[in-house]
């Protein structure tokens, strides 16, 4: 009987100390900076992109709806200024070919410096890898 309470008291115990000092709460993706990407953001035509650009500590995500006509590829790069006022690529990732349809976009980023890249670009390219517009996101601008 001892050993019972013994035990429910250590418990109780833990229960109060997990309130009163609890961990710190994980960081959720609305805690990183990030962008809207906007249908006058990347448009070609018929063709545009919504969703939204994620920085993270060291990666970058791009996610939401691409809306296809004829047959395009978003690609996504991630980017860091270096000094000198020189860019280094430092990941790059795409859609496969679209053709005719509206397709989810899910493009995840490495950005293995400290602090993660400072800018994401994005660009639509047709089927031959002709560029379209293009749109660069600076996590420095963003909420």
């Amino acid at each position: 009987m001892l050993k019972t309470r013994l035990a429910a008291g250590v418990t109780a115990l833990a229960a109060v100390a997990g309130v009163v000092f609890g961990a710190a709460p994980a960081a959720s993706a609305a805690d990183y900076p990030y962008a809207d990407i906007e249908m006058s953001h990347l448009k070609f035509g018929a063709t545009y992109v919504t969703g939204k650009v994620t920085f993270y500590n060291q990666s970058a995500s791009v996610i939401g709806t691409g809306h296809f006509v004829g047959c395009r590829t978003l690609y996504a790069w991630t980017i860091d200024k270096q000094p000198g006022d020189t860019e280094k690529v430092l990941d790059v990732g795409s859609t496969s070919p679209q053709c005719d349809k509206d397709h989810p976009i899910n493009i995840p980023l490495d950005a293995k410096i400290t602090g993660g890249a400072d800018r994401v670009l994005l660009e639509l390219r047709d089927g031959a890898g002709k560029p379209f517009p293009s749109r660069v996101f600076m996590r420095y601008d963003l909420r």
